[in-house]
């Protein structure tokens, strides 16, 4: 169960990093 919670912890903070670069890119782009 740790190994799994260690996993899907990773997995998302790998996907707030991607929506937080994408959100970044898109507010760049508008200014």
């Amino acid at each position: 169960m740790s190994t799994i919670g260690v996993e899907v912890l990773k997995y998302r903070c790998t996907f707030i990093h991607i929506l937080f670069l994408n959100f970044s890119s898109l507010l760049g782009k508008k200014i």
